[in-house]
């Protein structure tokens, strides 16, 4: 189950999604994101690239890409809710590690990619200091693909919408400053992703669920 393409992750979301009125959006939403994320952390590389050979392992990032959300469909109900009886989103990489190893994905490389992105990393101290029901230890990006995906995934939610860079960095602020001083060191590193083609790609989709939210929101 290690040698895992596109394709197979889709039937891992697939497998993973849950709730009875609205799997399909569900499915897209999170999916799609992820698509979303691939392209900004291809992107990233593609930048890189032309700069100097980055040796960056584009597969191992694309799958990392596609898969690092999994663990979101645990922490929602049917409508789109936190769910009060499900771990809350704060634990959907964790989760999303747990929900994969279930399957028997045990490739250690692929399984950090859910852990690691997060915020910026979850630290020993935040851990300590929010009292999380985590392991006590670093849960940080510490490859340059883990961290190309952390960096790429701030630039896109699920609420559906593109983040700009100090968007991002004031939401991880909020959180704690040195969530806002590792932004920028990625941005110092990676430099920032072009969003006007993606934008333009995705407009269409970003609207339909503007119209969903209303739609079950009543």
């Amino acid at each position: 189950m290690n040698n895992l393409n596109s394709l197979d992750i889709k039937k891992l979301h697939l497998k993973a999604v849950r709730g009875k009125k609205h799997p399909d959006k569900f499915l897209d939403l999170v999916w799609t994101h992820s698509l979303i994320v691939k392209k900004i952390c291809l992107n990233i590389v593609d930048n890189l690239d032309k700069k100097t050979r980055s040796g960056i392992n584009r597969e191992l990032l694309e799958k990392g890409a596609l898969i690092h959300d999994i663990g979101v469909y645990f922490c929602f109900d049917e409508d789109f809710n936190p769910d009060q009886e499900a771990p809350k989103y704060f634990y959907h990489g964790w989760q999303g590690e747990k929900f994969l190893k279930s399957c028997g994905i045990d490739d250690k490389k692929l399984l950090r990619f859910t852990t690691v992105h997060p915020g910026v990393g979850i630290t020993k101290k935040d851990i300590e200091r929010e009292r999380l029901d985590l392991p006590k230890k670093d849960f940080t990006p510490t490859s340059i693909e883990e961290e190309i995906l952390t960096y790429a995934d701030k630039f896109h939610t699920k609420s559906p919408s593109f983040v700009s860079f100090n968007e991002a960095k004031g939401k991880l602020e909020k959180i704690n400053k040195n969530k806002g001083i590792k932004m920028d060191l990625y941005r110092k590193k990676f430099g920032l992703p072009n969003l006007h083609e993606l934008k333009k790609e995705y407009k269409n989709w970003h609207e339909s669920f503007k119209n969903f939210w209303k739609e079950i929101e009543g």
